[in-house]
């Protein structure tokens, strides 16, 4: 009886470690399929984020640029004001052509473009305050007879240019006042501002005729504002804006300053923006 038990037994273990034999290259399948499928997922995380490294190294790479472009132009723009202030101080401001500036401004201020003319214009009431800041540009100044300085160009009764400076838009009306009377040969009767396209037609002809080519993002600033005015948007020659630019384009982003692009369309854009200036000439 005891041998009996004792075969059964062992016929009954032997089919178990058989069974489990036979699960055991089953189990070893599927832990090969597991780690297989987690390799290929672990290869792919791997690979984007590779990816993702890249593209914030080439991010960083170009912002650096910029950086550097900008400051280069920030030491350019503060070697022209140097000289500016030393031929303003000495009684010698460089005319077009001449002495520290030559060539309208050198390498440093390479500049472009054309005036406007006409007598439409689109002006209302000054704006909540007064006349506007002492000293702004006025549509009713007139260039005198002949060809606008270098390198501002006539349409009509103004001069403009395009100041290839990178600038935010309070600096840059100080740049084109500046720049104007250094073309004006010093002279205290001569003033600039930041465009007023109050000529609608004549100021898309001068956008059409003028460079944007590495213009930053494209645009350039004009002579319009919502600050310090209770969020009225006006002119920097005190003048309201009716219709004008918003019949040509609409506004578009957030922002109290104004700015063109290489079509005429209008754009509202911060005060952090540091662009090119479009500049009018106004001789008294």
């Amino acid at each position: 009886m005891g041998l009996r038990r004792r075969g059964i037994l062992a016929i009954v273990g032997g089919l178990g470690q058989a069974r489990a034999d036979d699960r055991l290259p089953a189990a070893l399948g599927e832990l090969t399929a597991v780690l297989r499928d987690l390799g290929g997922e672990v290869t792919a995380g791997i690979n984007k984020l590779l990816s993702e490294l890249q593209q914030e190294r080439l991010r960083r790479g170009e912002e650096v640029q910029a950086l550097r472009e900008q400051a280069a132009d920030n030491r350019r723009a503060l070697d022209v004001l140097r000289a500016e202030l030393v031929a303003v101080a000495s009684g010698r401001c460089p005319a077009a052509g001449h002495g520290p500036l030559g060539e309208g401004g050198g390498a440093d201020v390479r500049a472009m473009g054309a005036g406007m003319g006409g007598d439409e214009r689109a002006r209302s009431a000054s704006p909540p305050g007064g006349r506007g800041v002492e000293g702004d540009a006025s549509a009713d100044e007139t260039p005198p007879d002949g060809d606008c300085p270098r390198p501002y160009k006539r349409f009509g009764r103004y001069c403009l240019t395009l100041l290839q400076e990178r600038n935010k838009w309070e600096f840059a009306r100080s740049r084109c006042h500046l720049h104007a009377r250094s073309m004006g040969g010093g002279r205290a009767t001569v003033k600039g501002d930041l465009v007023v396209p109050h000529d609608m037609e004549a100021f898309k002809a001068f956008i059409a005729s003028t460079d944007f080519g590495g213009a930053p993002t494209g645009r350039a600033w004009v002579g319009g504002s919502a600050e310090g005015w209770g969020g009225v948007w006006a002119w920097v020659d005190g003048s309201l804006m009716n219709e004008l630019p918003w019949v040509y384009s609409q506004a578009s982003g957030d922002g109290s300053r104004i700015a063109v692009d290489h079509e005429s369309v209008f754009h509202t854009v911060g005060d952090d923006e540091i662009l090119w200036s479009v500049c009018q000439y106004l001789p008294a």
